[in-house]
């Protein structure tokens, strides 16, 4: 078989995971079930189809967007994200269904990924025997103890074997959603595509292709705030250390750094300042500075297992003779640092949702650097003299215990895409968003207490909401309180009134005490739109 074809069906198969998540939650639906899947499985993902959609909903085409989740439709149009302009054209020229059209991109970019992982651990001399196999996937699935210990812990506690397993993820920082190992990053689409430009970005580098490398490197910039300074303060500390040491055979062209600096400087001036200086962006800024934090129990339980071997490595062998001759270990090691340090930042400033910088990043620096120890040990297990079965019975364990995390996450997950009743639309609720879209709303602020409407009329509609998202609505705690007061009292606030508002009831709910100059404008029995 052809080589190029063979890793492309490894790359297929190393992705079927992220298939396997998304096909439940889209057989799901249709039928009698009255249930529409939206394809999107965690909070954020409509937030990004939002953005992508805000570029044409004016009838225009603009290169930049504004904030989608302000309710002020003049807000000033000063985002630009490379993907995101990509999503909005394809939505815009084919009209396909948001959220089918972000997961077929994440899946497209999940294949990418594998490949050029393929593509990275062959150009360490990492891929070349069949053992080596096990290594990539190990690699690509797998992750820390987390599912271990929580399994322990339920069982322990004496919960059934169902309700520990479905919990499995009990330790880990948001149910694992935080993706502190590699691959299930890719379950969420964007996170795939940021994945595969900054590793695309790191085979460049180690391919010595510099002008490949910063044209990834800027791509990546302009895609994410937090990805795109890590990586650039990763790729900036590793040029600087291959330019200083005396006598290093991988030396980077002299005009490299500054680039890197240059785009850096750029891009701490982009998200730092000149969105900044816009007043609505600063609220958001503000909203944005959490204490999403890494505890020292979820961080020995995520990278303890892969530690494990960099510490082998580090005493037996000869790990700082690797760093000083080999120019990938001096890479590796600055990645696993800056990462590390970036996922931490809350111990020396004040947090800005550190655990962003996590993503499965600290995790693969720390892979990477124990690779040769694995190999050794895989090595040990696959010998065919001697006894056997012992060894293949160590080398299950090892699979099984390095997969677990993903293989419980994943199966909670695809299970919970099926199930999850806020991952769906009812038929009653895709109507309203139909309604909403008739040239006769155009510019109208919708008021929605159903606050998941409210979150959707963004992404289905060409409207804006008082309230849609939970961190990206301006003055989000306010707004929240308006509509939960208004909900009871049926008083409008007068900043609402200015702008011709659209208020969004449960049929069955609406406040006895509605100013009467609010008409009912439509209602399907389920939702009703009152208006002038």
């Amino acid at each position: 078989m052809n080589k190029q074809l063979k890793y492309i069906i490894l790359s297929l198969i190393l992705a079927l995971p992220v298939l396997l998540v998304y096909l439940p939650h889209f057989m799901a639906g249709g039928g009698d079930s009255g249930k529409i899947p939206t394809g999107f499985l965690m909070y954020d993902a409509p937030y990004y189809m939002a953005n992508a959609r805000e570029l044409t909903d004016d009838g225009g085409f603009h290169l930049m967007y504004s904030n989608p989740f302000s309710h002020d439709y003049q807000s000033e149009r000063i985002y630009f994200q490379p993907h995101t302009l990509l999503l909005g054209i394809i939505l815009n020229v084919t009209g396909m269904d948001p959220g089918l059209l972000l997961f077929l991109f994440g899946l497209l970019c999940s294949v990418l990924f594998f490949r050029v992982i393929i593509e990275l651990l062959q150009h360490l001399h990492f891929l070349e025997k069949n053992r080596d196999y096990l290594i990539l996937l190990l690699f690509c699935w797998g992750g820390g103890i987390f599912s271990m210990t929580g399994l322990s812990y339920n069982i322990i506690q004496g919960e059934s074997l169902s309700t520990a397993f479905s919990n499995a993820s009990l330790f880990e920082p948001s149910g694992g959603w935080w993706f502190l190992n590699l691959g299930r990053n890719l379950v969420l689409p964007t996170e795939a595509f940021y994945h595969l430009v900054f590793f695309f970005c790191i085979l460049m580098a180690l391919k010595k292709n510099f002008i490949v490398m910063l044209t990834a490197a800027l791509l990546m910039s302009g895609s994410h705030p937090f990805t795109g300074i890590e990586l650039l303060l990763i790729l900036t500390g590793w040029v600087f250390m291959e330019i200083v040491i005396p006598g290093a055979k991988y030396k980077p062209l002299l005009w490299t750094l500054p680039a890197l600096l240059f785009i850096l400087a750029a891009h701490c001036w982009y998200y730092l300042v000149y969105l900044n200086n816009n007043p609505e962006h600063h609220m958001l800024f503000t909203q944005w500075k959490l204490p999403w934090t890494l505890s020292g129990i979820s961080i020995s339980l995520a990278y303890g297992l892969v530690f494990l071997f960099v510490g082998y490595h580090l005493i037996r062998m000869n790990f700082f003779s690797a760093f000083r001759d080999q120019p990938p270990v001096r890479l590796f090691v600055i990645w696993f640092a800056t990462a590390f340090l970036l996922s931490n930042h809350d111990l020396f400033m004040n947090p800005l949702q550190p655990l962003h910088f996590t993503r499965g990043y600290i995790w693969s620096s720390l892979f990477l650097l124990g690779i040769p120890v694995i190999r050794q040990l895989f090595d040990l297990l696959l010998k065919q003299s001697g006894s056997s079965i012992m060894r293949k019975t160590a080398l299950i364990l090892i699979l099984f215990i390095f997969l677990s995390d993903n293989l419980f996450w994943l199966s909670n997950t695809a299970l919970q895409s099926a199930r999850n009743p806020d991952l769906f639309m009812t038929r009653a609720e895709a109507a309203l968003y139909t309604e909403l879209n008739k040239a006769e709303y155009k510019g109208r602020l919708c008021v929605s207490t159903d606050i998941q409407a409210g979150y959707r009329i963004t992404v289905y509609t060409p409207l804006r909401s008082w309230y849609s998202h939970a961190f990206n609505t301006p003055d989000h705690e306010r707004c929240l309180n308006q509509i939960s007061t208004m909900a009871v009292s049926g008083i409008v606030p007068e900043e609402m009134l200015t702008q011709n508002p659209l208020l969004i009831f449960p049929a069955n709910n609406i406040p006895p005490k509605i100013n009467s100059d609010f008409k009912t404008r439509w209602s399907n029995g389920t939702y009703c739109i009152l208006g002038y």
